[in-house]
């Protein structure tokens, strides 16, 4: 038996990733995941790549490998969700586009 033959692991999906969600919202965000939040609220319904963020509004000064998680919070959270839109990186793979979850399309 090799790696490959095994099943993945779940990925976000345990009773305590479920938990530790339930406790972010929108009105206790701190950090890192409150400039993410107001960044899709500037953003408004165009919504933001995680790259997109990254170029534009944090001007390469966040590295990539703590935005990334913040956005599977908040979309965890259901505060933020997948728009369902992809629009290239800066190596031209599509990327998820995410928005709050309250604004309309």
């Amino acid at each position: 038996m090799d790696l490959f033959d095994l099943p993945p692991a779940p990925v976000g999906k345990t009773d305590t990733s479920a938990a530790a969600a339930s406790f972010i919202t929108a009105k206790n965000l701190t950090g890192l995941r409150k400039k993410v939040y107001d960044t899709l609220l500037l953003a408004g319904d165009r919504g933001r790549t995680p790259d997109e963020m990254i170029g534009i509004d944090f001007r390469d000064e966040i590295n990539p490998y703590s935005l990334r998680p913040r956005l599977t919070e908040l979309r965890n959270a259901g505060i933020a969700i997948d728009t369902g839109q992809r629009r290239p990186n800066r190596r031209g793979r599509g990327e998820i586009v995410y928005k709050l979850s309250g604004i309309p399309a």
